[in-house]
């Protein structure tokens, strides 16, 4: 922030309701929230509305404004990056936990009596994973997303998606064995 305001008046004033110290502090960190908020949610992008969540972020700090302490050397930019980190956190899984597996996911394997029950042990062997294992599962094997991809849509690192797959690989192997299927005709 310029050296023109004072962090600790401008909180002050948030805190009595005056709109113009709002404002100051938007157009100071707008910039900074938003990189913030796009480093967690910019593979998510097609999904959030970015900009809703950046102004989420200062609509909260107007609402929450009492609950700063100026006495305990709190500072705006502090307040605002771990507000904008937590407030994109939860964006971000609120996106995979809204992941649904269904039956249209896996669908694509022919309609034979045999298929049918093959459909229903792989749908029920996927709900019995987590929902991030259910979505790197889903993208790799049902719709043929390569690993690079996985890694920006989830926001996970490559080399954890492929760990994760291998994990996921044998925990369905397990699942499906437990079920007195061969794992070896299903994959």
């Amino acid at each position: 922030m310029s050296n023109y305001y004072d962090e600790n008046k401008l909180i002050r004033r948030i805190q009595k309701g005056d709109e113009s110290a709002l404002a100051i502090i938007i157009s100071e960190y707008h910039a900074y929230v938003g990189k913030i908020v796009y480093s967690i949610l910019g593979s998510y992008s097609h999904k959030i509305d970015l900009q809703g969540v950046v102004n989420q972020i200062f609509f909260t700090l107007w609402h929450k404004a009492n609950k700063i302490d100026p006495s305990k050397s709190v500072t705006i930019k502090g307040y605002l990056g771990t507000l904008a980190r937590n407030t994109a956190i939860n964006e971000k899984k609120k996106c995979i936990l809204d992941y649904q597996i269904n039956d249209e996911v896996i669908a694509d394997i022919s309609d034979d009596f045999n298929q049918v029950e093959l459909r229903l042990l792989l749908a029920n062997a996927l709900r019995k994973l987590n929902k991030d294992e259910q979505l790197i599962l889903v993208l790799f094997y049902f719709q043929n997303e390569k690993i690079a991809d996985i890694s920006r849509i989830t926001g996970i690192p490559a080399s954890t998606v492929k760990s994760k797959l291998k994990r996921c690989k044998e925990k369905m192997k397990k699942f499906l064995e437990e079920g007195g299927n061969q794992y070896e005709n299903f994959v």
